[in-house]
């Protein structure tokens, strides 16, 4: 197709896709000003109007930040704008805007929402493939589940009784249902032994909460090498050459999750709303849930408070926690309260 004037029409596909990256790059042109805490950030209006119409009222109105083009946010630092600007004209992260913290958070001691899983050689173990997230616990450590597959896929620490272990395994079971694979894992939890769950893969090395990453070999392994996938022959040529590539997951700080969560909210910036809002979803355990539902208290995030109460109400562990006064935001207790109300002592009356 041509352009009425004469001159060759331009495909979508031809535009350079990273031109968000390129303005968030360029300092040209930056006009808003965002005064920070701890220093100030610079923007483009047009790329604020354009995604969000409170900001467009604001630099554009009558509002005295269409005069100054400056927005003051004294309550975020630099880092986190830098963080949450880059989300709005990229949709990605970058693990520089965190610095110490992307350390911490990859700490072989610290656990980590998710590992990327890939069987190397072996098209049939597709299923196995995708990103692992934490989902719960067995025997006190992290249980991971592909979220990528139809099929119900763990990664998982094996029992300590093992002889050489305990090895980090990978399971497929293309059988069962949840419900049955939550009780196996129930058994395996009362027996200490992890032949009622079984494995495909396993591996020795990593640590209490943190599977090796990198590559996993056969000669590192216990028993079982991918053998549902390989048949009978599991000391076969096509076995000792399949590997298993584990890599660890970039950990974006919740804080930062929380805090872009919030001026999405403020701004109404849509497409930054609600990804944001299942990513946190998807942090939600006991240990984060006071963090999280202060957020959602401070932010009034309507939704987000609902399935915070919804998981404290189900979760034994933030009723403990709650009940023995290690939940210190004023603002989370009084909403837990409305879930187990504490016993008021009677006051004697006096005639």
């Amino acid at each position: 197709d041509a352009h009425p004037t004469g001159a060759p029409a331009m495909a979508a596909e031809d535009l350079p896709l990273e031109l968000g990256e390129l303005l968030f790059a360029s300092d040209a042109g930056r006009d808003v000003r965002f005064e920070a805490k701890d220093g100030s950030v610079l923007a483009h209006a047009a790329v604020l109007s354009a995604v969000s119409a409170p900001f467009r009222a604001m630099l554009h109105g009558d509002m005295v930040e269409a005069q100054s083009k400056v927005v003051n946010l004294p309550d975020a630092t630099r880092a986190e704008l830098l963080f949450w600007l880059r989300l709005l004209y990229t949709g990605q992260v970058c693990e520089d805007d965190w610095g110490e913290e992307s350390c911490e958070s990859s700490s072989s001691t610290t656990p980590v929402p998710g590992y990327r899983i890939e069987v190397l050689d072996l098209p049939r173990a597709s299923s196995l493939n995708g990103f692992y997230r934490r989902c719960g616990e067995l025997r006190g450590t992290p249980l991971f589940r592909n979220e990528d597959s139809p099929k119900l896929c763990f990664l998982y620490r094996g029992s300590a009784t093992e002889p050489g272990g305990p090895r980090w395994k990978i399971v497929c079971d293309s059988e069962d249902t949840e419900e049955e694979m939550d009780r196996v894992f129930t058994i395996a939890e009362k027996e200490g032994e992890d032949g009622h769950v079984g494995w495909d893969f396993s591996q020795s090395g990593g640590t209490d909460v943190a599977p090796p990453t990198g590559l996993w070999v056969k000669e590192k392994s216990s028993g079982t090498w991918g053998q549902q996938w390989l048949g009978e022959e599991p000391m076969s040529k096509e076995a000792q050459a399949v590997k298993v590539s584990v890599s660890g997951a970039a950990v974006v700080p919740l804080r930062l999750l929380l805090v872009a969560l919030g001026l999405a909210k403020k701004y109404m910036v849509a497409h930054l709303l609600t990804c944001l809002a299942e990513l946190v979803r998807r942090r939600l355990d006991a240990a984060t849930l006071e963090e999280i539902l202060a957020a959602a208290l401070r932010d009034d995030h309507g939704p987000l408070r609902m399935q915070c109460l919804r998981f404290a109400e189900c979760s034994p562990e933030v009723r403990s926690r709650y009940e023995a006064g290690s939940i210190t935001t004023p603002e989370v207790t009084f909403e837990l309260q409305q879930l187990w109300p504490r016993r008021q002592d009677k006051r004697r009356r006096f005639p």
